[in-house]
């Protein structure tokens, strides 16, 4: 694929509940002259950002060990009249012609594949500028054997935050949380949720409230003292979170 398309890439760190995101747009200058594998609704070119960046953060990222956490990347439209249904996603390279699924939730897999790299593969979508944003953000992911424990979670804050240092420039990471000292829940819609301490002195009783949510600030001693953490029902997310005002975090203490 020859390639014709001038672009400068912005990125926007910024902090929502507790985790991070990353905003990615990409202009042109100038418009392809041919693009027939994309299907574009009366704009002059399509977004664009080079699959390169894209492959830099996974690769910083796979530097160190991360199986306690996964980083997620959502398509999320900036433009109220454009359903996820709308959208296509497409690398293309001089070789190069791959479809990017697009989840019902928004979610994309973004593949780290050396060959990709080298065939200048970009990233290349239907929507006009400025029109969708891709999301990022840290998901714990429970253990796959064996019950999840208080420790799991500690390790689990501590790789996000080093998943930050990894793949966030060191010139914008101030923007960007580092200092994460408590584990957020979600649950579904509907669901009253709650999360359990089986600590030795006593439980500790996590309740969720009105929006399904539950902040869980992590304690030293627990930390070390490793009890099971038991949920009412599954969460349909665990992230990290800071609680920077511990006069309105609550939580029952031990019965």
């Amino acid at each position: 694929m020859k390639k014709i398309v001038k672009y400068n890439q912005i990125l926007k760190l910024f902090i929502v509940a507790g985790m991070y995101y990353v905003a990615a747009v990409a202009q042109t200058e100038e418009a392809p002259q041919q693009m027939d594998k994309i299907e574009v609704k009366g704009m002059r070119s399509p977004d664009m950002m080079p699959y390169k960046d894209a492959y830099e953060y996974l690769r910083k990222l796979n530097e160190k060990p991360h199986d306690k956490i996964a980083v997620r990347m959502r398509i999320v439209p900036q433009d109220k009249k454009v359903a996820l249904s709308d959208i296509k996603i497409t690398l293309q390279g001089d070789k190069t012609d791959r479809s990017i699924p697009i989840a019902a939730d928004g979610l994309i897999e973004v593949p780290f594949e050396k060959v990709l790299l080298d065939d200048n593969a970009e990233f290349i979508t239907n929507q006009k500028k400025d029109s969708i944003a891709v999301h990022v953000s840290i998901e714990v992911l429970p253990p796959a054997n064996g019950p999840l424990r208080y420790r799991y979670l500690s390790e689990a804050l501590t790789q996000a935050r080093d998943s930050v240092k990894q793949m966030v420039p060191w010139y914008v990471r101030w923007l960007v949380p580092n200092s994460w000292n408590a584990v957020e829940l979600e649950f579904a819609d509907g669901a009253i949720g709650s999360a359990t301490v089986m600590a030795a002195n006593g439980k500790q009783v996590f309740l969720g409230g009105k929006e399904n949510k539950i902040k869980m600030l992590l304690d030293d001693h627990l930390i070390s003292e490793n009890p099971e953490v038991v949920f009412s029902t599954p969460p349909k997310s665990i992230g990290a979170g800071l609680i920077s005002d511990l006069l309105s975090y609550t939580a029952q203490k031990p019965e």
